[in-house]
């Protein structure tokens, strides 16, 4: 299997998870609920199940969708049979932690209390009525110790992938800094005017679906998919931009902005507040998320650098909106040197 079987696959399985259907057949075959079986954990399994699914879809030549999503459909059955199974050890095995450290916990400040408050007395009816205070102290103790363990478990979460991003991003080559330059002035340039951009791009690189930015204006309540061409050689042609258009449209067409937001926040907080130029606190970000999935409008825009790289021959597919803009189809293509 190519490179490109793998990426046809990997795509595929990512149009598969976000997609509402996914969820709901897990709920109607397995008697999932979302109080149960939270968004974190359909991640945690995609992340595991998707390679398996991406190779098995790029494994074959399929003749129509039903063909691909028939094979999609065992691996999303092997997934739901692993989310039961793993949801039902997580809570054997937080239960007997759980009891066992209470118990333990229980135990010291029982002793510490006869000894303390109880003069040292050890006899039965002492301890009888040392039980309830201290029972009660106990499960406070253990309640904010697995607090703070949870998070710290995010903050080493937040970190590794801190490290690992920026390990991503060593080999950085000069024409993807010019890139990388770009598409973050762009984005500026949209959170100054109030919107809230995901650095898609950054965040995703190749796995990017096409899309550089993600703006969201509360303004409008619409979704800005934005692709940017810091183009100063390379001529850029018809096909150039119809390519562009095919990828925004396929992308809007496909996501489900619900879970992909959802992924967004739990998986990449770090590198959402790390790219904006205007931080916010994540639960604002988690509101402005949970608004933007319910947006009616989604807008496709082309930002260029300059007019030099473009052929002339392209005119004739354009509709000129401003003397630095124009529109191609439903897509605006804006030409600005930051």
């Amino acid at each position: 299997m190519d490179d490109n079987d793998k990426e046809k696959g990997w795509k595929m399985s990512e149009t598969i998870f976000s997609k509402t259907e996914w969820r709901k057949r897990m709920r109607r075959k397995y008697g999932f609920d979302d109080t149960k079986i939270k968004l974190e954990r359909l991640k945690e399994l995609y992340e595991e199940h998707t390679l398996n699914l991406a190779a098995s879809i790029g494994e074959y030549e399929f003749n129509s969708e039903i063909e691909w999503q028939k094979l999609a459909e065992t691996e999303l059955q092997k997934m739901a049979n692993l989310a039961k199974y793993k949801y039902n050890k997580d809570i054997e095995n937080n239960l007997s932690i759980n009891a066992k450290f209470f118990f333990i916990t229980w135990g010291i400040v029982l002793l510490i209390n006869q000894i303390f408050i109880f003069g040292g007395c050890l006899a039965p009816y002492c301890i009888v009525a040392a039980l309830p205070h201290t029972g009660v102290i106990s499960a406070v103790i253990v309640y904010l110790y697995f607090q703070e363990e949870k998070k710290e478990k995010t903050i080493q979460q937040e970190r590794s992938y801190e490290s690992q991003y920026t390990s991503n991003n060593d080999k950085a080559d000069p024409l993807k800094e010019m890139g990388d330059a770009y598409e973050k002035e762009i984005g500026k340039a949209f959170e100054s005017k109030g919107d809230f951009v995901i650095y898609n791009g950054l965040i995703r690189g190749v796995a990017d679906g096409g899309v550089d930015l993600i703006v969201i204006s509360p303004d409008s309540q619409s979704i800005n998919l934005v692709q940017c061409k810091n183009w100063h050689k390379m001529k850029m042609e018809h096909h150039h931009i119809s390519s562009v258009y095919d990828k925004l449209t396929n992308y809007a067409s496909d996501i489900n902005y619900a879970a992909m937001f959802g992924i967004y926040f739990i998986k990449y907080p770090v590198a959402i507040q790390e790219h904006l130029h205007y931080k916010k606190e994540p639960d604002e970000i988690a509101n402005i998320l949970k608004a933007a999935s319910n947006y009616p409008n989604t807008r496709k825009t082309l930002y260029i650098a300059t007019d030099q790289v473009i052929d002339l021959d392209i005119g004739q597919h354009l509709t000129i909106i401003k003397p630095n803009i124009f529109r191609y189809k439903d897509m605006k293509i804006v030409i600005i040197k930051i």
